[in-house]
């Protein structure tokens, strides 16, 4: 059998292992445990995982390093024995390696702010350590979560720190929210000049220099639809006036839905409060990435809409700002959280007249250019 198995493992003939030795249990058992360290050799965590814990008996070893390699760690916690969970004295330190792991987004199974949500309740469950689930808590914005295991605690001194972190991340969002009304302006204002420029290319038929396929027509409209339907999405967003009242603070989150936002992946928000958009393997860069976006092209236009959706609020951040604002509410810190609704709202009014302008004076020059054309 020995030889039998090295010949299977090293031509991977692991399925017809299986249904040769189906009637052997023991060198069954063992060929399913071979095609599970197969399959993590080739980081296969999930189907190694599934492979280990169906062998019967299953083997809980190869299914911890399985489950920890895809990232599912509730599968890699219910993989010790009761006894293992009090009598093994590393199981501690490996728990806390754990919910760090997972607030530190590897595996990439869960969103950032889950993450941290995660690895706070394996902290609390297994390791007793109160002070740092707070602390993973606080990372996430999760300001009601945090007071409310503090308090259970009573950790009265963590409940002072969740306040002054909330507050502290209030100033800066209210720095962000300046820096993105910038942007978008900036951006929102080149975004009317290049639109103008392709419509002028289009018209003439001219092509970029480096263009051997000119797909001026459909990749304008498919710039323009993009920024336009962002626009419509936006002005149907309920607005609420100022915050003038500790009622009005904690309605806020229910009132206002902040539609400026974007839910696609690749631009999700990246501020420094929120790693939502994890950093992944970078590309290599193209030659005409090397020599930069030609003025006015048909790149620069694509990069622009991505940069104005970049810009504005994304769903995640929407909910985060509307949390604090209620969070700030409940702890006599009425002023600061009005601050923050006024700045939240001050953004979303700017976006959308910024936008509607752009469109208004887009719509006009249209007329205007078909106007002449007529007379000619």
């Amino acid at each position: 059998f020995a030889k039998c198995k090295r010949f299977i493992e090293e031509h991977t003939l692991h399925q017809l292992g299986l249904e040769f030795f189906l009637s052997y249990p023991s060198w069954h058992h063992e060929i399913m445990l071979s095609l599970g360290e197969s399959l993590l050799r080739e980081m296969k965590g999930d189907l190694s995982l599934a492979i280990f814990l169906s062998a019967k008996p299953p083997c809980y070893e190869g299914a911890r390093r399985a489950a920890r390699m895809c990232g599912d760690y509730k599968t890699f916690l219910s993989c010790f024995s009761t006894d293992e969970l009090t009598s093994n004295e590393n199981f501690l330190e490996v728990a806390n390696d754990i919910a760090h792991e997972i607030a530190d987004g590897r595996g990439g199974v869960l969103s950032t702010r889950d993450g941290y949500a995660a690895g706070a309740r394996i902290l609390v469950d297994y390791c007793q350590e109160i002070e740092e689930a707070v602390g993973l808590l606080i990372s996430a914005q999760m300001w009601f979560e945090a007071r409310r295991l503090a308090r259970l605690h009573g950790e009265g001194e963590l409940e002072k720190q969740i306040i002054d972190a909330a507050v502290s991340y209030t100033k800066q969002s209210l720095s962000d929210f300046d820096s993105r009304s910038e942007t978008f302006v900036e951006t929102n204002k080149r975004y009317a000049e290049v639109v103008n420029i392709r419509r002028k290319a289009k018209v003439e038929g001219a092509q970029d220099g480096d263009d051997q396929n000119d797909e001026t027509e459909s990749l304008f409209s498919m710039a323009s639809h993009a920024s336009n339907s962002s626009m419509r999405s936006n002005m149907s967003a309920s607005s609420v006036g100022s915050v003038t009242s500790v009622s009005s603070v904690i309605s806020a989150g229910a009132a206002s839905t902040f539609n400026l936002i974007n839910n696609e992946e690749s631009i999700r928000h990246k501020s420094k409060f929120n790693n939502i958009g994890r950093k992944g393997k970078k590309k290599k860069r193209t030659r005409r990435e090397r020599l930069g976006t030609k003025p006015g092209s048909e790149e620069e236009l694509q990069s622009l809409v991505v940069k104005l959706k970049d810009t504005v609020i994304d769903k995640e951040l929407s909910q985060i700002v509307s949390e604090t604002i209620r969070f700030l509410s409940q702890v006599q810190k009425i002023s600061i959280a009005s601050e923050l609704f006024e700045g939240y709202e001050s953004l979303k009014a700017l976006v959308e007249s910024s936008q509607l302008e752009r469109i208004q004076q887009d719509s006009e020059a249209q007329k205007a250019e078909e106007k002449n054309s007529r007379k000619k």
